[in-house]
């Protein structure tokens, strides 16, 4: 499986949500809030070895007391969950000619209570299925 090329696509499509996307852990020291982490934290291969499955956790941060933006950027990044024409990443479907085939399954939505009662957090999860070409 070739992680660097999902994770271009993921970043990618992030980038057509908000302008302040980061691996998690490549947000820089400076980054100003509201901005959205991925992170791809395993993967196991079936018994052929042709399909990897990913988790792929997805977090928006802000610290404006109105979640309206966080709220609302949210939904747009898991989007209408349409099996067709997926808005999101919930039910998208991606294939990169001669690279891979990736699919991507909800699995929760959370409001996560940060440490600092000022931040506020979103969670997505996700199972990533991507097969070899």
């Amino acid at each position: 499986m070739n992680t660097i090329e999902l994770k271009k696509m993921i970043t990618v499509f992030l980038k057509t949500k908000t302008s302040r996307a980061y691996a998690y852990d490549a947000v820089p020291d400076n980054a100003a809030l509201p901005y959205t982490t991925y992170h791809l934290t395993s993967s196991f291969t079936d018994e052929n070895q042709k399909l990897e499955v990913f988790t792929l956790l997805v977090d928006n941060w802000d610290n404006n007391s109105d979640t309206t933006a966080l709220d609302t950027v949210t939904g747009s990044i898991d989007g209408n969950g349409d099996k067709v024409l997926a808005t999101g990443l919930h039910n998208k479907k991606y294939f990169v000619s001669g690279t891979l085939q990736a699919c991507f399954y909800r699995e929760y939505r959370l409001e996560i209570e940060d440490d600092d009662p000022n931040i506020r957090r979103r969670q997505l999860k996700y199972t990533v299925q991507a097969y070899l070409n």
